[in-house]
C-alpha cells in the first residue's frame, strides 16, 4: 500500500510540474508591461490599421463631396478614317472647309477615304440639381464623422480585449502562487504521516480525503494552466507580429487591483455619457436622412451652364467652333425611380429607432455593470479578509493535526474550504475585471496611448 501511495504521488505530481526545459525557460521569461504590449498593439494591429484605413476613406469621400460646386472641366479627341458620306461632309462643315464640289452627286456619293481629327475641351457648372448636391454633401459629413467615432470605439475594444487578456494572466498566476502553496502542505502531510493503512478505517477515511483533495487541486491547476495558455493566444493574437513577442515572456509581478487602476479604473469616465458606437449610430441616422432628401432630385429638375470648344482639322484644313449657353434636363417619367424617397425614409427611419434602442440598452447595461462592479469589489475585499483568516485556520489545524487533536478528515475540510475560496475569488476577480472593461467601452473615453 505505501508502494502505491507514492506512486500515485509521483503520478499526480507528473501531470502540473512542467519539464524541465519548460521551468528554464519560465525562470528566463522576459517580463512585459501592459503599456508595452498596448504601444506595439496600437500601432501594429492588423484590426486597428484596418479602422485607420476606413476613416482615412470615409475623410477622402468627404472632401469629394465639399468639392460639389467646382466646375466639371472635360476633353475628348479623336482622329478616324471614313468613307461614309454624311460623316465625311459634316467632318468638312466642323473644318469650315465645304465647297460647291462637295455638294456634287459624285462626290456626295462617293467621298473617298478621308482622314479627319476632333479636339475638344468643355467646362460644365451645375446650378440646380433638386438639391441632392447639397444634401450628399451633408451625408457624407456625418457618414465620415460616424467612421471616425467607430475608428474610436475599435481602438477602446482593442484596448478593452488587450486590458482582460492580461489581467487574466495576473490572476490566473495569483491562483496558481495559492494553489500551489496549499498542494504543498497536502503532499507535505500526506509524505510524514503514514494513514493509508485500512486496519485504522478513520486515519484511511482522511488518507483518502487527502488524496482527493489532492486531485482536486491538480485539477484546478490543469484548467489554470489552460486559461492561461488560451489567455496568452488571445493577447498574441491581437498582434499577430513574431518579431515583438519574445520566446517566452510573463506579465509584470502586479496585483490585478493595480491593472485594474491602471489601465481603466483611472479611465472611466464621472458622468455616464455615451459609447463611441452609439454616437456613430446616431451620425449615421442623420447621413441616411440626408440621403432621403437628396432622392427627391430624382423628380426635380437640373440646370447647369455649359461650354465647349472645338478644333476640327482634315486634308488641308481645319477650324475651330464654341457652343456655350444653359441646359435643363427633366426626368418626366421614369419608373425605377418611383420609391425611392420611401425607401430612404425608412431606411433612416429604421436607423433613427436603432440608435434609440440601442441608447436604452446602453443605459441599463450600464446600471447593471456598475451595480456588478460595486457588489464584486464588496466581496472581493471580504473574500480577501476571509482567505488570510482560512490561512491562518489551515497552519493552526495543520499544528492540531500534528499533535494528534484534530484528525485527517478535519484538517482535509479546512483544506477544501480553502480551495473552494481561492477558486471564487478568481471567478470574482475576473467577474470584476470583466465588467469594468465593458464599462469603459460603454463611455466616450478616448483611448490616446
Amino acid at each position: 500500500m505505501k508502494a502505491f501511495k507514492w506512486k500515485t504521488l509521483v503520478t499526480v505530481l507528473s501531470l502540473v510540474t512542467p519539464p524541465s526545459g519548460l521551468a528554464i525557460v519560465k525562470e528566463e521569461a522576459r517580463e512585459l508591461g501592459f503599456q508595452e504590449i498596448w504601444s506595439a498593439i496600437r500601432q501594429q494591429s492588423p484590426s486597428l490599421g484596418s479602422a485607420r484605413a476606413t476613416t482615412e476613406a470615409a475623410d477622402t469621400a468627404r472632401a469629394r463631396a465639399a468639392r460639389h460646386w467646382f466646375p466639371r472641366v472635360y476633353a475628348s479627341g479623336r482622329s478616324f478614317v471614313t468613307d461614309d458620306p454624311g460623316t465625311a461632309l459634316f467632318a468638312k462643315l466642323g473644318e469650315r472647309n465645304v465647297t460647291g464640289f462637295d455638294f456634287a452627286p459624285l462626290a456626295l456619293n462617293d467621298p473617298g477615304t478621308q482622314t479627319h481629327s476632333r479636339l475638344t475641351l468643355g467646362a460644365e457648372l451645375v446650378l440646380f440639381e433638386g438639391g441632392a448636391r447639397v444634401a450628399l454633401p451633408r451625408a457624407r459629413e456625418a457618414g465620415a464623422e460616424a467612421t471616425a467615432l467607430e475608428g474610436k470605439g475599435a481602438v477602446q475594444e482593442e484596448y478593452r480585449r488587450s486590458a482582460e487578456a492580461y489581467g487574466l494572466l495576473l490572476l490566473l498566476g495569483t491562483q496558481r502562487e495559492s494553489l500551489l502553496r496549499l498542494q504543498r502542505l497536502a503532499d507535505a502531510t500526506l509524505s510524514r504521516y503514514e494513514l493509508a493503512g485500512r486496519a485504522n478505517p478513520l486515519g484511511h477515511s482522511g488518507y483518502l480525503g487527502l488524496q482527493s483533495l489532492r486531485h482536486r487541486i491538480n485539477g484546478e491547476l490543469l484548467q489554470n494552466e489552460a486559461r492561461r495558455r488560451g489567455a496568452l493566444e488571445a493577447l498574441q493574437a491581437l498582434l499577430p507580429e513574431p518579431a515583438f513577442w519574445p520566446e517566452a515572456w510573463r506579465p509584470k509581478k502586479i496585483t490585478l487591483a493595480r491593472h485594474l487602476g491602471d489601465t481603466i479604473e483611472s479611465r472611466l469616465p464621472t458622468e455616464p455619457g455615451t459609447s463611441f458606437q452609439l454616437r456613430a449610430r446616431e451620425l449615421t441616422a442623420d447621413a441616411a436622412r440626408s440621403t432621403a432628401s437628396a432622392q427627391w432630385s430624382l423628380f426635380l429638375p437640373r440646370v447647369a451652364l455649359f461650354g465647349e470648344g472645338s478644333l476640327s482639322a482634315g486634308p488641308g484644313a481645319s477650324a475651330t467652333a464654341y457652343t456655350a449657353g444653359l441646359q435643363l434636363q427633366w426626368n418626366l417619367f421614369h419608373a425605377p425611380d418611383y420609391g425611392a424617397v420611401g425607401e430612404a425614409r425608412a431606411h433612416s427611419r429604421a436607423l433613427e429607432l436603432g440608435a434609440r434602442a440601442q441608447q436604452a440598452g446602453e443605459a441599463a447595461e450600464r446600471l447593471s455593470l456598475q451595480a456588478a462592479a460595486r457588489a464584486l469589489s464588496g466581496q472581493l475585499e471580504l473574500a480577501t479578509q476571509s482567505l488570510e483568516l482560512l490561512e491562518e485556520q489551515s497552519e493552526i489545524a495543520r499544528k492540531l493535526f500534528q499533535n494528534g487533536l484534530i484528525n485527517a478528515l478535519q484538517l482535509t475540510e479546512v483544506y477544501a474550504r480553502r480551495v473552494d475560496l481561492i477558486v471564487a475569488k478568481t471567478q470574482m476577480e475576473e467577474g470584476l475585471l470583466k465588467a469594468q472593461a465593458r464599462l469603459l467601452t460603454l463611455s466616450s473615453v478616448e483611448i490616446s496611448q
